[in-house]
């Protein structure tokens, strides 16, 4: 999917009410979505599995997983160069959503965590993955926080993320 636009969510692909979406060997690029997930959007009874799929240069943020949707991305898939002029220039996990990021994420952007950020009583675990080169133009290079979130990170490297003005240049 390539040089998708939408005034809504989800530039390329939106997963929208009781939807499971299996994508496997998917190219997502150039995308564009006004109200985010440039990429891919997933909403509350939501979920996704992302495996050798590349998302890149996505505007609106790569991936909204907006409220109780449920993301997987495997360590096949990589999500870059995307740009959300809020939160969470590869993903954001909105409320009561859940993440598992196996993958990586490189030179994204954004104001508050440059790849990622979980929000409000979100539960994200990254295990095995990849945070490198991404910028929050805020706080959280790669990865930023909401209270009540919970995020777990094991066997995961982050490097290269810088945090312009505030905390955190990783996390």
């Amino acid at each position: 999917v390539v040089d998708s636009f939408t005034t809504g969510g989800g530039g390329a692909l939106d997963a929208y009410t009781d939807v499971t979406l299996d994508a496997d060997n998917v190219r997502i690029s150039d995308c564009y979505a006004a109200q985010g997930g440039g990429g891919v959007r997933v909403r509350s009874s939501d979920s996704a599995r992302l495996d050798h799929t590349t998302i890149d240069r996505c505007s609106g943020g790569a991936v909204d997983i907006v409220v109780g949707g449920n993301f997987v991305v495997t360590e096949t898939t990589s999500i870059t160069n995307s740009v959300s002029s809020t939160n969470g220039g590869a993903i954001w996990v909105g409320q009561g959503g859940t993440l598992d990021f196996r993958g990586r994420a490189v030179g994204n952007v954004a104001t508050l965590g440059g790849a990622l950020y979980a929000d409000t009583g979100s539960t994200v675990s990254c295990d095995g993955a990849t945070f490198a080169e991404n910028v929050a133009t805020s706080s959280g290079g790669a990865i930023a926080t909401a209270v009540s979130a919970t995020v777990i990170v094991t066997d995961t490297l982050i490097e290269s993320n810088v945090a312009e003005t505030l905390h955190g240049g990783g996390i």
